[in-house]
Order: C-alpha cells, then sequence, then structure tokens
C-alpha cells in the first residue's frame, strides 16, 4: 500500500507541476472546460491519496469512478470540438427536467 501512495503522490506532483505551464484561452469553451476537467482530475487524486493516507477505503470507488469520468469527458473533448455542445444539450435537458418536476409540485412543495 504504501508503494501505491508514493507512486500516486509522485504521479500528483508531477502533474501539478506540468499545470503551471498551461496555457488556454479563456473565450474557447472547449479550451476552458479542458482545463476545469484536468483540475477536476487533480482534485479527485488527491482526494484518493488522502483517504487511502487515512486507511478509509470505502469512498475510493465512487471517487476513482468519478475521476474515471471525468478522464473520459477531457478525452472526448479534446478529440472531439463538438463534444461541448453535447455536453451543454445534456445539462440543458437537466434543467428543463427539474424545472418541470418544480412546476408539477408547485403547489405542493414548499421550496
Amino acid at each position: 500500500m504504501d508503494d501505491l501512495i508514493a507512486k500516486i503522490e509522485q504521479l500528483l506532483d508531477s502533474l501539478k507541476k506540468r499545470s503551471k505551464d498551461l496555457r488556454f484561452n479563456r473565450n474557447n469553451a472547449q479550451q476552458l472546460y479542458s482545463v476545469c476537467f484536468f483540475g477536476r482530475i487533480l482534485e479527485l487524486m488527491s482526494a484518493c491519496l488522502t483517504l487511502l493516507r487515512s486507511g478509509d477505503h470505502s469512498a475510493i470507488p465512487g471517487t476513482l469512478r468519478s475521476l474515471l469520468e471525468a478522464y473520459a469527458g477531457l478525452l472526448n473533448l479534446v478529440q472531439d470540438p463538438a463534444y461541448i455542445y453535447k455536453m451543454e444539450a445534456s445539462h440543458i435537458k437537466e434543467q428543463v427536467k427539474g424545472q418541470r418536476a418544480a412546476l408539477a409540485s408547485a403547489g405542493r412543495n414548499p421550496f
């Protein structure tokens, strides 16, 4: 286990050092979202490392799943510039679903 922790620490440190050299155009949605995915991956790696160090392994599978989803999102976004439109459409669809549910229960829901 100590060997795994050391390797993750080394990888995380290397990625953090390299991230200082990242340059992107924040007005370009593809570049901005890519950097956000990368940051999310770093955040989740750090969380896994904290869980490993503490010996609390129960949340690691869920955290790793989120990390892999962020990685897949980053790969999709880098390979297909139009992927951002799919992401935005999915987000809008979920917002509409939530608003419809809120409207349907408007008289009964105090929120």
